[in-house]
């Protein structure tokens, strides 16, 4: 099971000129109380940015 979390990150950044605070999603593996993907969305939580921390854990490299 996994679940899906996200923050609004307590510092501002530039985005086009524009003083914003960016988001933060992930998502974390229950079983092994790990966090298998994350994003960083620069605006508001979006279903581009929920779906590129979901693919951020499809493409999880061994090391």
């Amino acid at each position: 099971m996994w679940e899906t979390d996200h923050l609004q990150a307590p510092v501002l950044v530039n985005v086009d000129g524009k003083a914003r605070r960016p988001w933060i999603m992930w998502f974390t593996d229950c079983a092994m109380s790990a966090t298998t993907g994350v994003a960083v969305a620069p605006g508001d939580p979006s279903r581009e940015s929920v779906l590129a921390a979901l693919r951020s854990v499809d493409l999880h490299e061994e090391t």
